[in-house]
């Protein structure tokens, strides 16, 4: 495999803190470290890895023939486009709370951006995400929140406060040269933007930007172990080797199908001469195997040589081998077998395709569970706290918490009954929002499910009021009897208030209705009754529930 030199700087100009200087080597040199064998893996998941020959059945002529097993980018592939990152929710149900999240979402197109930092991280082992203020000026948004993977970014892990004590991001290079022309160097408190000046080709601070957010940079490691903070790759030393062996068995076919096709043939009794071209050279012996027509003289004797064909090997051999290799890897990397190319002589049920898949779904959401939604909410939370420095809005980001897709691919039927026994257990389930995203709905779908459930609510309302009636419950209760000695008096006079209180609250309720399906504030009152209600302008959250 080549590599493509880069050279990274250790000196800079204007870097004058020699603690920054002693980490900006220490991270180069890491890089430096770890860069052989990310591009190793990255050439694995792209398929380029080249022929590792072990020198006996593949012909000369042959080994220039390319093979490709796109096994390994399946182990990753599988893997990331389960992992689905369908929301952010909160705990204490702040609509504000989770709009300036979507804001920041949708600015830094991270529906793309996070399941590509998910590919990077089971490819390299770990992806770092950077969280720093925009530039709105030249048309960035206000928070940024950008993911670079291990080949252009790296870090130093510090075990105490489990985060990163320092970063290097190489943001920019020169497509001619290879050379890094910009990087971020991330220390505490401080970010150092260096730049290579293009006239001497000397490396140079031209920024430097103080803030109060630590170390800014969260890495998002794949299977991370306490040695080994920075996890490991989802292409381990098995899945390249496996790979390898399984381009080597294909190649073999290829030869096996050459051969098949161009039966080998036997002349005994020939002449040497029969075996030498026009100017004497003896011809190569893979001429003679895979030639179509041989002539042969007779001899001094005037004898005919004796010319036969061996029998036609079969490519049974190296299909069996393929598919013990295949059963490997899916051990290997908790894929079916069928997801690798291999057909089974049976089709397989239903409950044995899940089976198959239960692993991989069990190693998806413990990732999930132990690395990516805590990551992704510390991620959130730093770019919250770049656009409001309120007590309130900081502690209302720890209520964040991250809303996974479903791994799996259950039937509309099976989520309904599951739905339906849920909701027979617990009958209040059906009023939540979570009983929704566990029938499958995604986030915009449940969003249009309660505006329409608002609309309908709010029309059927309005049709009541416009009959002059108000909804049940607004009535008053039925007259108590009196009792002989007039004590029941008190009683009555209190069942009245009661009733009074009640028919204020169904009118209140109604008018809030109202004024939710887009019904002028003062114009719902006198509809329910209420003219004469002064209005603060204040909004409560539970007028931002349905009734």
């Amino acid at each position: 495999m080549k590599i493509t030199p880069i050279a990274l700087p250790t000196v800079v100009a204007g870097l004058e803190d020699e603690a920054a200087r002693a980490a900006l080597q220490r991270l180069v040199q890491q890089w430096r470290e770890r860069r052989t064998r990310n591009e190793l893996r990255r050439t694995y998941y792209d398929g380029h890895n080249k022929l590792k020959d072990l020198g006996i059945s593949i012909p000369p002529s042959l080994k220039g023939l390319e093979v490709v097993i796109g096994w390994p980018a399946k182990a990753v592939d599988s893997m990331s486009r389960r992992t689905i990152l369908d929301s952010f929710t909160s705990t204490e149900g702040s609509e504000e709370l989770l709009a300036e999240v979507q804001r920041i979402w949708d600015d830094n197109f991270m529906a793309a951006e996070v399941p590509a930092a998910h590919t990077s991280a089971l490819m390299h082992s770990c992806v770092f995400v950077f969280v720093h203020r925009g530039r709105p000026d030249v048309g960035e948004p206000e928070v940024m929140v950008t993911a670079r993977d291990a080949e252009w970014a790296t870090g130093e892990w510090n075990a105490r406060t489990r985060s990163l004590s320092s970063a290097l991001s190489i943001v920019d290079i020169d497509q001619a040269t290879g050379k890094p022309t910009a990087m971020n160097l991330y220390l505490p408190g401080v970010v150092y933007v260096i730049e290579q000046v293009p006239s001497v080709g000397i490396y140079q601070v031209v920024d430097v930007q103080v803030h109060s957010m630590g170390v800014p940079v969260e890495a998002i490691p794949y299977r991370p172990l306490l040695g080994r903070p920075f996890g490991r790759s989802r292409i381990t030393r098995g899945v390249m080797y496996l790979t390898d062996s399984a381009v080597r068995t294909m190649l073999r076919t290829e030869v096996g199908a050459e051969f098949y096709n161009a039966p080998q043939r036997y002349a005994l009794g020939a002449e040497e001469d029969a075996f030498v071209d026009k100017g004497g050279n003896p011809v190569p012996a893979w001429t003679v195997m895979l030639g179509r027509l041989l002539t042969l003289s007779r001899d001094e004797d005037g004898q005919l040589p004796t010319v036969g064909q061996f029998a036609q090997q079969s490519m049974q051999p190296n299909i069996e081998q393929l598919r013990s290799i295949a059963q490997q890897f899916s051990a290997e990397t908790s894929l079916a077998v069928g997801s690798l190319g291999i057909v089974q002589d049976n089709p397989s049920s239903a409950e044995a395709i899940k089976a198959a898949n239960d692993e991989l779904g069990l190693e998806i959401e413990h990732w999930e569970r132990t690395t990516l939604g805590p990551a992704w909410q510390r991620i959130m939370r730093r770019a919250l706290a770049m656009t409001s420095d309120s007590p309130a809005a900081l502690a209302a980001a720890r209520s964040l918490r991250v809303r996974w897709g479903s791994w799996a691919t259950p039937t509309e039927v099976s989520q309904a009954q599951a739905s339906q026994a849920r909701v027979t257990a617990i009958p209040r389930l059906a009023e939540t929002e979570v009983e929704l995203e566990r029938m499958g709905y995604t986030r915009d779908e449940i969003e249009r499910i309660q505006s329409e459930w608002r609309r309908a609510q709010g029309g059927s309302l309005l049709q009541v009021l416009a009959a002059g009636n108000l909804p049940a419950g607004t009535g008053q209760p039925a007259a108590q009897p009196v009792s002989a000695d007039g004590a029941s008096d008190a009683a009555a006079d209190a069942n009245d208030a009661v009733a009074d209180a009640n028919a204020t609250k169904a009118k209140a309720d109604a008018m809030g209705v109202l004024i939710r399906a887009g019904v002028e504030p003062q114009d719902a009152a006198r509809r329910v009754g209420l003219e004469g209600v002064r209005f603060t302008g204040a909004v409560p959250t539970s007028q931002l529930e349905g009734v």
